[in-house]
């Protein structure tokens, strides 16, 4: 009696400390506005998303290659802040994407003698404008001003590990340009969980909590009552990591597209579709079957657990094939 209550405290105290932990993680991200999605083409040839940021603490500007106006002093500036800061990285949004296309920009980096990890991204007018103005609140529209025809902000743009909005600064703005410097240090400094990878990690979950649910069918058809019960809570444990971890990445990374055509495509949104139903109802019926096993209801516990086993290794296992059909 006395082991049982401790395992039940266990499981209890595990489960309230994850999800504690991470409503509080959540809450706390909460406080700075996420940049939005874009999906652009860098100076290479390559393609240049938010994701592809993340993990990295980085400062964005727009500028364009045929600017004679600020464009200048504030590429001077940012090569200035990425020589003083090493592990910044830079992005240069043009606003002219009509003319600043890849080769462009690989020119205008060459003859300003920028290292390769610069980035430069292009794109339509219509997604520049729109990351400038929605994505981080600066202006950008035709100028009257001949030496720049197209109007746009001075200021650069400060972005998290998270891909969160970190505020921006004025280039003109000595004071601002160094409490800007001394931020970019401190969150660079700052630890971080790899969001990014998160969903590799996710995968590795739902795989361990399906070996784990086969190992704990074996031991108890073996009658190995103890290794049962240690199996079937070491998979309630990482099913509840696992919930945790995909709540986080869900969070910072959104919904991933899948850009599979023909018939894999309903193939995919049908699986997708019965494990998250499958992955809604498994949270009662394991708990349900964990309680009638707490309370030595042995019969009520194999009626349900006959349930509860094929749809949680269900959830499990189609877990580790869309992470597989999406990356």
């Amino acid at each position: 009696m006395k082991e049982k209550f401790l395992w039940g405290v266990f499981v209890v105290v595990v489960a309230c400390a994850v999800a504690a932990l991470v409503g509080v993680w959540l809450r706390k991200s909460g406080r700075y506005a996420k940049v939005p999605d874009f999906h652009l083409v860098e100076r290479s040839g390559e393609p240049l998303t938010r994701r592809d940021l993340l993990g990295s603490v980085w400062v964005g500007q727009f500028i364009f290659t045929r600017c004679a106006g600020n464009c200048p002093v504030m590429l001077f500036r940012m090569a200035d802040l990425y020589k003083r800061v090493p592990g910044v990285k830079v992005v240069s949004f043009t606003v002219d994407p009509s003319h600043d296309t890849p080769k462009a920009l690989a020119a205008y980096a060459k003859s300003n003698s920028l290292p390769a990890e610069w980035l430069f991204a292009t794109g339509t007018f219509e997604q520049m404008q729109g990351l400038a103005k929605e994505g981080f609140q600066l202006t950008m529209g035709p100028g009257s001003d001949p030496r720049e025809p197209i109007l746009h902000s001075d200021r650069f743009v400060l972005v998290d590990k998270y891909g969160r909005s970190r505020g921006s600064v004025s280039t003109s703005d000595g004071e601002a340009m160094a409490r800007l410097e001394a931020e970019v240090r401190r969150l660079l400094a700052e630890p971080a969980i790899p969001v990014a990878k998160l969903p590799a990690l996710n995968a590795c979950l739902n795989g361990a909590s399906a070996i784990l649910l086969l190992c704990g069918l074996g031991f108890i058809k073996a009658k190995k009552v103890g290794w049962h019960k240690a199996c079937m809570l070491a998979a309630l444990v990482t099913s509840t990591l696992f919930l945790s971890s995909y709540l986080t990445a869900h969070h910072f990374l959104g919904a991933t597209a899948f850009l599979g055509q023909g018939w894999i495509r309903p193939f995919y949104f049908t699986l997708l579709s019965t494990h998250t139903v499958l992955a809604a109802l498994i949270v009662p019926l394991a708990m349900v079957t964990l309680y009638f096993a707490f309370r030595e209801q042995f019969d009520r516990h194999r009626a349900i657990a006959r349930w509860t086993l094929p749809l949680w290794l269900y959830v499990s296992v189609t877990g580790v094939i869309i992470y597989f059909m999406l990356y």
